[in-house]
């Protein structure tokens, strides 16, 4: 007690008075705060000389950042629920509906596919827990290509955008179309782990990853006909890029959680968003603007894909042509 009020004395004396439960500590946050800031009588509090806004003072967390560029694909594309409902829709249309397509009998086979594909969970399983989480699948994007954050800050951002992009429309429609999981539906599943609590139709974590290596191959037009295609149906060969994307799905019904079904899906929805991306890209609507900036300091980024194989043919033959003129 004795000790206490010595500190008492000396806040008063030095002029760190404060009422309060702090009021007789020696080194109360007030007169620490009061020191730093105030040194002469009348001084104005340090700051900065000029005062920049946030990006320029460090920057945005680009998972956060990932909104901005959200709000322009949904500004320019209103209706986007209602077309990937549909695309949704006409790929599957659930087990309980009469539909010539996918009647409900197919539902066994494909129950038995997943129960058959957990043969190779072994062989998966630490990659299978690895990719648990979208967090965790975008590290092997991130690997294939040697992105860094600090080095690609762009490229960086572009696959966070795919992945928010992916999880805002994919939780939409799992919404609406509300369909069960497998191992909800037979018991005989015994999932790798226990399935998120969204419903099984579309899968996110394919939808995810197709939006992952269409919007990387923007960037990278390059890749397309040497490392990677663009598939145009499910049956077709996946290479490169796409094969990740691919085997990510692929991941997700060994692991128990997802029908195949679920994965087309994801991958017919990427499709169509990368369509629309298309059209943006080439005239350019105002509201695009950020995005397009994005692509393009981007591919700043990866000089050495950043033209197609015949592009760069033909800017070096029309550079042949200029020179021996």
């Amino acid at each position: 007690m004795a000790r206490l009020n010595e500190n008492e004395n000396e806040n008063e004396s030095s002029g760190g008075n404060r009422d309060g439960l702090f009021a007789g500590a020696r080194y109360n946050t007030y007169k620490i705060l009061k020191q730093a800031f105030v040194t002469l009588p009348g001084a104005e509090i340090a700051r900065a000389p000029h005062i920049k806004k946030f990006q320029e003072m460090g920057g945005w967390d680009a998972e956060n950042k990932g909104w901005v560029y959200i709000r322009e694909v949904i500004e320019l594309k209103k209706d986007w629920f209602t077309v990937l409902q549909g695309v949704a829709k006409d790929t599957w249309t659930g087990w309980d509906v009469a539909n010539p397509k996918r009647p409900v009998a197919r539902l066994e086979p494909a129950l038995l596919d997943i129960i058959d594909a957990a043969g190779e969970r072994e062989d998966r399983f630490a990659e299978i827990l690895h990719q648990r989480d979208a967090e965790g699948c975008i590290t092997y994007w991130l690997g294939m290509l040697g992105i860094e954050p600090g080095k690609h800050p762009h490229t960086y951002q572009l696959i966070r955008v795919a992945r928010k992009l992916g999880e805002m429309i994919v939780m939409c429609l799992k919404a609406d179309l509300d369909a069960a999981r497998p191992s909800q539906i037979c018991p005989a599943i015994i999932p790798a782990f226990d399935p998120p609590r969204t419903a099984t139709y579309p899968a996110g974590h394919a939808l995810q990853s197709y939006l992952s290596s269409y919007f990387l191959l923007r960037v990278m037009p390059g890749m397309e006909s040497q490392q990677s295609n663009k598939p145009t149906t499910w049956e077709e060969q996946h290479n490169g890029l796409f094969a990740l994307a691919r085997r990510v799905a692929d991941n997700r019904v060994i692991a128990g959680v997802h029908f195949d079904i679920d994965n087309e899906a994801g991958f017919f929805i990427a499709k169509e968003i990368d369509k629309w991306f298309g059209e943006w890209e080439s005239t350019p609507p105002s509201a695009f603007k950020k995005f397009k900036d994005l692509l393009q300091d981007a591919k700043g980024e990866f000089p050495q894909w950043a033209e197609k194989p015949e592009s760069r043919q033909r800017n070096r033959r029309s550079a042949g042509k200029k020179a021996a003129a």
